[in-house]
Order: C-alpha cells, then structure tokens, then sequence
C-alpha cells in the first residue's frame, strides 16, 4: 500500500485498500473482506488491513452477545475471530 501525502497532507491509498475501505462500511469479518478484495493472495489483504487499522482508517471489533465490541489490540493471526469496520477518518478517502 503506498503511503505517500498527497494534496492536504492526505494520505493516498492504493486501489486494494481503497476496494477494502469502500466494503467495510458495516462490521465485516475477514472472510468477507477477501472476497470482496478479488485479491488471491489472503496474505496480500491481512497486510493491508493491518495498515488501514494502523493507520486508523479502520476499527476492530469482536462479537460478543450480538453486539459488536471494539478491540483495543489485535493479532493478525486472529483475523478470522474478528470484525472490521472503517472508521470516519477512513471515510473521507471513500
């Protein structure tokens, strides 16, 4: 993913991250997130996702009772236990 600031000092994502942003308007777990990616490589969007969540585009979140609670820490082995939703400053690049 590149990480260069573009006009404003905003961030500029590629088309991957961009595609991941777009589909994470609801909490979604990682399965979701690597359909809709069409990327093969499952290893290629836990990367990007990681970045977005560093990057504070997107939360975390685990299920719990129905409800949705965030996750303060998260391991990328752990993906798949977990749900993702953008966050609102990842809104602004949607």
């Amino acid at each position: 993913m590149e990480d260069t600031h573009g006009k404003g000092g905003a961030m500029e994502l590629d088309p991957l991250a961009l595609k991941i942003l777009s589909s994470l308007i609801f909490e979604e777990p990682f399965e979701f997130i690597y359909q809709e990616s069409g990327e093969p490589d499952r290893n290629i969007v836990s990367d990007v996702l990681r970045v977005l969540i560093v990057k504070d585009l997107v939360r975390v979140f685990e299920k719990q009772d129905g409800r949705f609670i965030p996750v303060a820490h998260i391991e990328p082995d752990t993906y798949s236990e977990q749900y993702f939703r953008i966050t609102a400053k990842g809104m602004r690049y949607i």
